[in-house]
């Protein structure tokens, strides 16, 4: 199998997982508008253990290793930062008070204005927690590489 072809099979597998757990969630939001037990699926494939949310991921990067994607010092700065702002959204302490007191998400439910809000905080808590990353790397990890413990 030609490396061509490899990296449009990962990147068609991540783009066919990511429209499938969404139309899931379209479909059990829909059926459950009738049946209340069948709307508590609706979200059923995003959980953090689920197939989909881990074939996407790594389907994207096996994609970004075999299409060999050029050096650029914008796509070395958003991905050294990824870790970092799910580090800090992620925390249990910053988690429930990030997406229930501050963006109050459980609002917008049903209201048609859920995905522009949706992807509005989603940049907004990306901005922001990786201007935070940026800072404690420009700080702590500058003064512990300057630090020299043997030698």
């Amino acid at each position: 199998m030609n490396s061509k072809w490899k990296s449009k099979y990962f990147l068609v597998t991540a783009v066919l997982a990511m429209c499938l757990t969404f139309v899931s969630t379209v479909v059990f939001d829909m059926i459950g508008i009738k049946n209340k037990e069948v709307a508590s699926y609706a979200t059923f494939y995003y959980g953090m253990k689920k197939i989909p949310m881990v074939l996407i991921p790594v389907c994207l990067f096996l994609w970004g290793i075999i299409k060999h994607i050029r050096n650029s010092k914008v796509i070395n700065i958003i991905p050294s930062t990824t870790f970092g702002i799910y580090l800090i959204h992620d925390h249990p302490l910053v988690r429930t008070w990030l997406w229930n007191d501050v963006f109050h998400n459980s609002t917008y439910a049903n209201s048609a204005y859920l995905i522009p809000y949706a992807l509005f905080s989603i940049l907004l808590v990306f901005i922001f927690c990786g201007g935070i990353d940026w800072i404690r790397k420009s700080t702590v990890e500058r003064v512990w590489g300057s630090i020299k413990l043997c030698g």
